[in-house]
């Protein structure tokens, strides 16, 4: 991996605490879409239908490759049947696929 990727990954230190770059956030919001739509058992095709969208976006959403815009990450969050919460955040034990 180069340099300009691997430091897009790696959380940085700032005032106040630690904060993850936009690029390692997207990651892990990808695989927890992947993770969650794969526990429903739930194509990439019938997921973009549910959410007004067409497959191949969501496969970008879950590459990470495109940013999700907040109306999406919570019409995927209710298609999928876990939270926004979940998904940025890996919290919320009553909803975790």
């Amino acid at each position: 991996m180069d340099k300009k990727k691997r430091e897009a990954l790696t959380p940085t230190k700032q005032k106040g605490g630690c904060t993850m770059t936009d690029a390692a956030l997207r990651t892990l919001i990808a695989r927890r879409l992947r993770e969650a739509r794969e526990a429903k058992g739930l194509t990439l095709e019938a997921v973009g239908n549910a959410i007004g969208t067409t497959r191949q976006s969501v496969f970008r959403f879950e590459s990470g490759k495109h940013w999700l815009t907040i109306p999406k990450l919570f019409r995927l969050a209710e298609a999928l049947g876990t939270t926004p919460k979940f998904l940025i955040f890996g919290l919320d034990a009553g909803k975790q696929p």
